[in-house]
């Protein structure tokens, strides 16, 4: 039994910080707008709610377990004001139960950084060594030894690289976890091969620097120091918490896009109080006596089984739901922590080299990377005929494969430019809080009641539905049978894009028709909800799904009706709006006003929820190429819409009916190195779909362009011309309407470009008049690119030149200076960037 209690202790400990640290995260995503607007106030998770309603019990289970796992060092200094500190915190979070009703303020920012410092002192005190000193040099080396190393990275190269097998099998078969894992297929060709060969030196490179480095300072705290123990773990602290610390602080930085002293402080307390408390958490590994031996192997071989388990297991189970590979790259830094530590624990060889012998190890290994690498255009030839293609298919291997995308980055040398002129002046413009608006936005000189016909509207964004998922887009799809049939008798607008890469700025943009502030969100929104200000000048019933994005940007008119207001936004599912939107309609009189119907579904959307069937139990077949989730859960809406359009051709509905269907923005593909979609900017996530039934004598008597570059912007405009109001303003800034009554007048609302912007961060683009050029700059890592859309689809080959590089930053810092003046915002910073060119 005394052999298990420093397990129980770690266990306590580990419940303990676990605590202590997701309510630090929780009020760090309170503080960021945008995670604050869809994860905070809205959150998709019942697990996220409970958290945050029974944080205050909580907060005493975690103490009482805090209490349990460091009482031992209870007369240390700081683990008194560690204890202060706790309860001064429980009190608080006591008195008022702080996480229900966190605001997007730096109050909750301080909260973020307080909570992790009790843990950060208990746990230091915990790890630190205590005992004599000793004459430097008296003790013999005992190194960590490099046959251990091996053994780690042919695990956790084998286990990844399975891992993925399994989830491409799942994904082409459209099947369960065990049909994967029992049909893995391994590739022996020569690509194949030497493909590999170049994954495994980079895990072999790494892993001998880890190891190098470690041996170094051990071999330095032996010679150097009195107190050789509490050397050793200040400086493998120092060093693991440094390799966290950037790794936070790139995250905060390029995924939230939180800079200066704010990201610096967080991400220095994170790392420190992580590093210390995962110390504390393995110690029974590192201060067992030799009487716990055997239950501290047993132990690290069910340690590391279960990881083994779950790293073959984690991409199937979360797949394209991990947003921005969260989940995947947190859990492979585990991973080969808990591989690493069961290893030497099961193996516990060491041995006795000297510094110079470390030094010619690390060396020697680290001149074969290197020159495997750099000669890679010579002997893996299938890979890539070039070191560019080589470079490319790393990316795309190391976008799939999260173990490898842990070292890749770290081995590439982060080839970036330095965040100059361009790059600080796109944050000025980025993620702006509280923004007032001092003008009213109108996109006709004065709107007034039209007097001709006032068709029913049907808006219809389908979250992350992408163009090449449809057959009337790509003739190769054959599950989307409705939306095609639709289609033949609609105006098909084969070039639209959204100008923005997430559901928190895109869908905004639809109501006001114009290109907005970089916000979550514009207050008070009603002085530029242009199309609100449109249906009620002409009377409509507003029907709406009513999203969390609606919450915040449309009056909250009693008159409305509300549809879906019993579920999380994630668990918006079509079948169920159409359903309520048809008992709706059913209970309307012959004589009553014209409505309008708006919904977001999000069966196709990464974090989709429904009680739908699954794959498995509706003999889907997944299709080769398509992401097996996003097709099905597309098929699914494509069900939905075809029984609700056979519901509206039998109430005489269809016919009369102005029906929009379109999405917000598409989806990141792996297969090309992308993920998700609100932090990147590529085709497959602005490119969108967009489709615009409209009744026959309405269509007979306006002309239009299908191959026109077109926006979600346009829709407001192009509904205004529809109901008999125009002309519509012009303005780099204005949506232009997508119909016209002459040829001539369509062509008066001439399109240069389009602002393309990150949902999140300070990444923009800018997409050529013509639809053929992307111009795309992002901030952190700094990094800019031109792609030909003409000859490169896809996006994988940069034509940038100096000459265009100047000419696109140009003009996007026009379009962010034209926005703000526009809305009224004056950034902090100088605008001297245009000035100077």
């Amino acid at each position: 039994m005394r052999s298990l209690t420093p397990w129980i202790r770690s266990l306590a400990k580990l419940c303990f910080g676990t605590y202590f640290v997701l309510t630090s995260l929780y009020c760090l995503l309170a503080f960021i707008p945008y995670t604050y607007s869809f994860l905070i106030k809205e959150p998709p998770s019942n697990a996220l709610i409970a958290f945050a309603r029974y944080h205050s019990l909580l907060y005493w289970i975690a103490l009482a377990l805090g209490l349990a796992a460091y009482w031992e060092r209870r007369d240390h200094k700081a683990t008194r004001a560690a204890w202060v500190l706790l309860s001064l915190i429980g009190v608080a979070f006591t008195i008022r139960n702080f996480l229900p009703n966190i605001q997007n303020n730096w109050t909750a920012y301080a909260c973020g950084v307080v909570v992790l410092l009790p843990l950060l002192l208990l746990a230091y005190v915990d790890v630190m060594p205590h005992g004599a000193s000793v004459e430097p040099g008296s003790h013999r080396n005992s190194l960590l030894c490099y046959s251990n190393a091996f053994i780690v990275v042919v695990v956790v190269a084998t286990c990844s690289a399975a891992a993925i097998t399994i989830q491409n099998s799942m994904e082409a078969n459209g099947s369960g976890f065990w049909y994967g894992l029992l049909h893995i297929q391994l590739s022996h060709d020569a690509r194949t091969v030497k493909f590999m060969s170049l994954v495994l030196a980079g895990y072999l490179w790494l892993a001998v620097l880890i190891i190098s480095v470690i041996n170094l300072i051990l071999i330095a705290a032996n010679r150097i120091s009195r107190r050789p123990e509490i050397f050793r773990v200040l400086t493998l602290a120092a060093l693991v918490g440094g390799a966290l610390f950037l790794g936070s602080y790139r995250f905060l930085e390029n995924i939230l896009n939180l800079r200066g002293w704010p990201a610096w402080v967080y991400a220095v307390t994170f790392a420190a109080t992580l590093v210390f408390w995962i110390f504390g958490v393995l110690k029974p590994f590192f201060a067992t006596s030799p009487g716990d031996e055997r239950a501290t192997k047993i132990i690290a071989c069910l340690m590391g089984l279960a990881f083994l388990c779950t790293a073959l297991v984690l991409p199937a189970a979360v797949g394209d739901r991990d947003w921005n590979g969260i989940a995947q790259n947190g859990f492979a830094l585990l991973f080969w922590i808990v591989i690493g530590v069961s290893v030497y624990t099961l193996r516990p060889r060491s041995e006795s080299y000297s510094a110079a012998a470390v030094i010619a190890v690390l060396l020697v290994a680290g001149a074969s990377y290197w020159g495997i690498t750099a000669s890679a255009f010579l002997w893996a030839k299938p890979v890539g005929p070039t070191d560019g293609a080589i470079e490319r298919a790393l990316d795309d291997y190391a976008a799939r494969n999260a173990s490898f995308n842990l070292i890749y980055h770290w081995l590439d040398g982060g080839k970036t430019e330095p965040c100059e002129a361009l790059c600080l002046t796109l944050r000025q413009y980025t993620n702006i809080r509280d923004p007032e608006v001092t003008r009213e936005v109108t996109l006709v000189d004065e709107l007034q009641p039209g007097r001709g016909p006032r068709p029913d509207i049907f808006i219809v964004v389908i979250d992350s539905m992408r163009p090449d998922y449809i057959g009337a887009y790509n003739p190769q799809v054959d599950f989307t049978p409705n939306l095609d049939n639709f289609a033949r008798d609609s105006v098909v607008m084969r070039n639209a894009y959204t100008p923005y890469a997430g559901t928190t700025l895109a869908e905004p943009c639809i109501w006001t028709g114009t290109l907005l502030l970089h916000a979550h969100y514009l207050h008070p929104f009603e002085k530029v909800n242009t199309l609100e200000r449109l249906l009620n000048t002409e009377g409509y019933q507003m029907i709406l799904s009513y999203d969390s994005v609606l919450r915040r940007t449309v009056s909250a008119n009693s008159d409305t009706i509300k549809l879906d207001t019993d579920k999380p936004w994630n668990r918006f599912e079509a079948s169920s709006t159409f359903q309520q939107l048809e008992t709706a309609l059913d209970n309307r009189h012959t004589n009553d006003r014209p409505f309008f119907f708006y919904a977001q579904p999000m069966n196709v959307h990464q974090f989709s929820v429904n009680d739908l069937p699954k794959p498995t139990s509706a003999n889907w077949k997944a299709r080769p190429g398509m992401n097996n989730k996003a097709a099905y859960g597309l098929h699914q809406v494509d069900e939905a819409l075809g029984d609700f359009f056979r519901f509206l051709k039998s109430h005489g509905l269809y016919d009369n009916s102005i029906i929009i269907i379109t999405s917000d923005h598409g989806e990141g593909n792996e297969a090309l190195g992308h993920h998700a979609h609100s932090t990147v900017i590529y085709p497959e996530v602005m490119h969108i779909p967009l489709m615009i039934h409209l009744p026959k004598d309405l269509r007979q008597r306006v002309v239009y362009d299908e191959n026109e570059l077109a926006s979600l912007t346009d829709i407001a405009p192009s509904l205004y011309v529809l109901l008999g109001h125009q002309p519509i303003e012009k303005g780099p800034l204005y949506g232009r309407p997508l119909f016209a009554q002459s040829k001539d007048e369509l062509q008066s609302y001439p399109r240069r470009d389009l602002l393309l912007a990150s949902d999140v961060r300070a990444a923009y683009g800018l997409l050529s008049g013509d639809g053929r050029f992307m111009y795309v700059t992002y901030d952190s890592p700094p990094q800019s690119y031109l792609f030909d859309l003409a000859n490169d689809p896809n996006a994988t080959h940069s034509v940038l030149t100096d000459e265009a590089r100047a000419k696109y930053e140009q003009r996007l810092i026009e379009y962010l200076q034209t926005i703000a003046d526009f809305y009224g915002y004056r950034p902090n910073g100088n605008r001297a960037l245009v000035a100077s060119r």
